[in-house]
């Protein structure tokens, strides 16, 4: 800003020194820099506007973006943005900086920070014309001895006054990518002809985002043809989320189930079923959800995608919407509540797996949280600075303050109160609905003639599953024939397997992957015992299954297995990641048949309590009471628990 002003103290004297044409780019590059830092924020807010609040400030801004001037400023705005990323892309590159190519996306952050201080400035302009913050510029180093320092001499070389490479170091790439630039602002200006305004103006906004995105990541792999591909496609990934942007504009798939007269449920899941990663709490919500489908209700489940699955699916009558990753899962919920399910749903059931999608913010609709178990210790453990603290903020602070005096459901009764403690001022709007069993599996698989133990569930490193292993590694010391079955999938699954082998059991632990259903019902019931290890859980649905096939469990004392587990009646409960007291459980359970029986018998009539129905119409009473405005009402234990409690 000093600058600029210096130089054009005197225009006349500067065009007459400099030139007319040199003049005119000064006033783009440097003055046009100053103006930008300006009117960026509020621009940005107008767009954002545009988009979010059209009713009230759409028609305005289309009175001054005339449609000559729209397509200007969009096709400006698309292109010109993705070439300022993609130059910053092209210097890394041609540094051979690649791992921090990934920061360029956040060049927006530094805009916002740069028009900071460039409001700063002009407020000082203003108002504090003599105030400026001078850094030292080296006075404070003192005097020093000067060093004599042989300069190299160079034969001067005649340079021309005006260089063209040097004000467009990019001319001969512009025009090598004329094809490329037609192509990316061809499809902005025709969807004016093709599309109606609304979905006009949704498909620029969501081309600049996809194109932006696609371009950042063929970028990117160039790397990989340098360097062997580790891991999952990064063009898959980012496949996936551009496909979930232009998924906004299909409103094919649902229109005649937003017309029915019934209850329309909205969910948002981390993950659904078929994900690669599903656990519990996605099976938890599916049973629930069909159950409410078969009664006649439209259920729509909005979850991830893993990459796996098509973005759009049925399963036993509900609608399954895939969008965004492990984390922009959380974005492209907001943008589709915005853009495709507004006004369409009756209710949102919000489930937290650590972080809420925070629908309160954006939807006027009854909202119920459904909270499985609290995340705080697994932040504090496995989570790696500073995440672990804006997780723990997160789901500690912010979720009690935005779902004050909304709905919550959890699982047990320990979840409850460890919810109660984060700071939710009501306990009584909390109610308990538990998990359930669908049918009892065929208890037509006897016993296993050799001590046979069972993990079923995801492999992940809150699960301490490692502890398992250590303590069947000293089971084995006594009884060779033993053997461990592991059922699921995770990100844990390799440092399991070496840990196998570093103990040199192997061939007595079996990963088995994902199983059948069938499958997974002969393990249960064939299975001396299964194992949950885990180092915190809402209720651990696993165990209510094995005990509907006669199997007793040996879990960790902790909240929410020490509700599904009745201590030395259906299971055994023992320190939380003590290998030692595992092993020792393990060989008394072996060792004892009678015990054993007992335990097995006791299982068995304890899972009796527990039914999906039981618990799907609990939940659905809940709604009932949430959209009349009674969600605090009758706070009760709900579902099968209440017919199985001791």
């Amino acid at each position: 800003m000093q600058t600029y002003l210096v130089h054009t103290r005197n225009s006349t004297s500067f065009i007459k020194k400099n030139g007319l044409w040199h003049n005119f780019i000064f006033q783009f590059t440097v003055g046009g820099k100053i103006l930008f830092l300006l009117l960026n924020p509020v621009m940005w807010v107008l767009t954002i506007l545009y988009f979010t609040s059209y009713p009230v400030v759409g028609p305005v801004i289309e009175a001054i973006y005339v449609p000559p001037v729209s397509y200007i400023a969009v096709s400006s705005w698309i292109f010109g943005n993705f070439l300022f990323l993609y130059y910053y892309m092209i210097g890394l590159g041609k540094r051979g900086q690649w791992d921090i190519t990934k920061y360029v996306l956040l060049i927006p952050a530094y805009w916002l920070m740069m028009s900071t201080a460039g409001a700063i400035a002009f407020y000082q302009l203003l108002f504090k014309p003599h105030y400026w913050e001078k850094t030292l510029h080296g006075f404070h180093l003192g005097e020093r001895k000067k060093e004599f320092v042989v300069q190299p001499v160079f034969q001067p070389v005649f340079q021309p006054a005006f260089q063209p490479a040097r004000i467009f170091p990019s001319l001969n790439f512009l025009i090598r990518s004329a094809p490329i630039i037609f192509l990316l602002v061809l499809d902005v200006v025709s969807v004016g002809f093709l599309l109606e305004p609304t979905k006009a103006y949704q498909y620029i906004f969501l081309s600049f985002v996809a194109k932006t995105l696609l371009f950042f990541v063929e970028f990117v792999s160039l790397k990989s043809k340098r360097e062997p591909a580790k891991g999952k496609s990064g063009f898959k990934v980012i496949q996936n989320n551009i496909a979930s942007l232009f998924g906004l504009l299909d409103d094919s798939s649902s229109v005649r189930a937003w017309k029915e007269k019934r209850m329309r449920i909205l969910i948002f899941n981390w993950r659904d079923t078929k994900h690669i990663y599903a656990g519990g709490a996605e099976v938890y919500i599916h049973e629930l959800a069909k159950r409410w489908v078969k009664d006649g209700n439209k259920v729509t489940v909005f979850a991830g995608n893993d990459h796996h699955n098509a973005s759009y699916e049925k399963i036993n009558g509900v609608e399954i919407y895939r969008r965004g990753g492990t984390y922009t899962v959380y974005i492209f919920a907001f943008l589709y509540y915005l853009l495709k399910f507004k006004g369409k749903y009756d209710v949102v059931v919000d489930c937290e797996n650590g972080i809420p999608f925070f629908t309160p913010l954006f939807t006027r609709l009854p909202v119920v949280l459904l909270i499985h178990h609290v995340h705080q210790e697994i932040f504090r453990t496995f989570l790696k600075f500073p995440l672990n603290h804006i997780a723990a903020f997160m789901e500690g602070t912010l979720m009690p303050l935005i779902y004050k005096n909304k709905a919550v459901a959890t699982v047990s009764d320990s979840s409850r109160r460890e919810i109660f403690k984060l700071g939710f001022t009501d306990a009584g709007s909390i109610s308990i609905i538990t998990n359930g069993i669908s049918d009892n599996p065929s208890v037509l698989y006897p016993k296993t003639e050799y001590p046979s133990f069972l993990y079923l569930g995801r492999l992940k490193a809150y699960k301490n599953i490692d502890v398992a292993i250590q303590a069947f590694a000293e089971v084995l010391r006594i009884h060779q024939n033993a053997v461990l079955s592991i059922v699921g999938f995770g990100e844990a699954y390799p440092e399991l397997v070496n840990l196998a082998k570093t103990l040199k059991i192997e061939n007595s632990v079996r990963f088995l992957g994902k199983v059948s259903e069938k499958d997974k019902s002969r393990l249960l019931t064939t299975s001396w015992a299964m194992l949950q290890p885990s180092q915190v859980e809402g209720w651990g649905i696993t165990v209510i299954e094995a005990n509907a096939a006669s199997t007793p469990v040996i879990a960790s004392n902790v909240n929410g297995l020490k509700d599904s587990v009745l201590d030395g009646e259906t299971g055994i409960l023992v320190e939380a990641g003590n290998v030692r007291q595992f092993a020792l459980s393990m060989k008394d359970l072996i060792e004892d048949e009678a015990m054993r029986a007992t335990l097995s018998q006791n299982a068995l009539r304890w899972s009796l309590g527990f039914d999906w129905d039981k618990s799907a119409d609990a939940f659905y009473r809940l709604i009932g009471r949430t959209i009349a405005g009674q969600a605090h009402a009758q706070p009760a234990i709900l579902g099968g628990f209440a017919g199985a409690e001791k």
